[in-house]
């Protein structure tokens, strides 16, 4: 699980479909 920015989780947990 990677915290990234752009994803649909900014920086709050896990990846999940980015």
């Amino acid at each position: 699980m990677l915290t990234q920015p752009w994803g649909p989780v900014s920086q709050s947990g896990c990846v999940s479909g980015a």
